[in-house]
């Protein structure tokens, strides 16, 4: 069953996690794509975060947590999407219980005839541009 839902289902995702490895250094790839998403999609964003920009007055806007948009690159549409995943860290004995995280990615989804193009130039782009 799950090899024929592949077959019928043309999409390719790949996920771009905030943190990676240990978890203490923010991942540079998500890094680029908040700043390409925040200079490119926040106009078609319904949902967005206010933020004060480091030593200045000015407010910038960026995507909210579940917020979808489009792009286009070389006549190709793809999708961008800002989401989360709550995680609960146990713990045995804890006067201070740690609260549970949140884990936040963005997830790129394609059609797969274009995957060569996005794995090798779009993703170069992004990275370029944010």
């Amino acid at each position: 069953m799950k090899s024929y839902y592949t077959f019928l289902y043309p999409y390719i995702q790949i996920t771009f996690p905030e943190y990676h490895g240990d978890g203490f250094e923010r991942s540079k790839a998500y890094a680029a794509i908040e700043r390409y998403l925040n200079a490119n999609s926040t106009k078609q964003a319904k949902r967005l975060q206010a933020n004060v920009a480091r030593e200045s007055e000015a407010i910038v806007l960026s995507m909210a947590d579940h917020e979808e948009v489009t792009d286009e690159y070389d006549g190709m549409k793809l999708w961008w999407a800002s989401s989360q995943i709550q995680t609960t860290v146990n713990r045995s004995i804890s006067f201070y219980p740690r609260e549970d995280d949140q884990k936040r990615y963005f997830k790129l989804t394609f059609h797969k005839r274009y995957r060569d193009v996005i794995t090798n130039n779009y993703l170069k782009h992004i990275l370029d541009e944010g």
